[in-house]
């Protein structure tokens, strides 16, 4: 299962409100390590909106601080949550990173 159906299919549970967003600046000497990383992100459901900003619906903090912590990314990485995205509708993100048709049972996050 790749991290778009991951993402959607977490407990079924209703949205908290919250997004969590990475941000990252990694090197280009460390090219290899940005490149696990995106990976690792795709893998548990984060989608990107920025090159390097990635968000997710779902409060996956502990696994992101896992990766951090796996990776010695604390000097270069920042997590945060949100509960608003002033310059778009949560739905414009989701529709914008996430393949929804490739994701059933997503339509009750998309009306919050």
């Amino acid at each position: 299962m790749d991290g778009v159906k991951r993402a959607y299919m977490m407990n079924h549970r209703k949205w908290d409100g919250l997004w969590r967003i990475m941000t990252y600046s990694i090197p280009e000497e460390k090219r290899d390590l940005r490149n696990q990383i995106r990976k690792e992100l795709t893998w548990v459901g984060f989608g990107p909106i920025l090159s390097s900003t990635w968000v997710s619906p779902n409060p996956l903090e502990e696994r992101i601080m896992e990766i951090i912590q796996t990776y010695v990314l604390d000097e270069y990485t920042m997590l945060l949550s949100s509960s608003s995205v002033v310059s778009h509708h949560h739905s414009e993100v989701v529709k914008k990173r996430w393949d929804l048709d490739e994701s059933r049972g997503y339509d009750s996050f998309i009306e919050q």
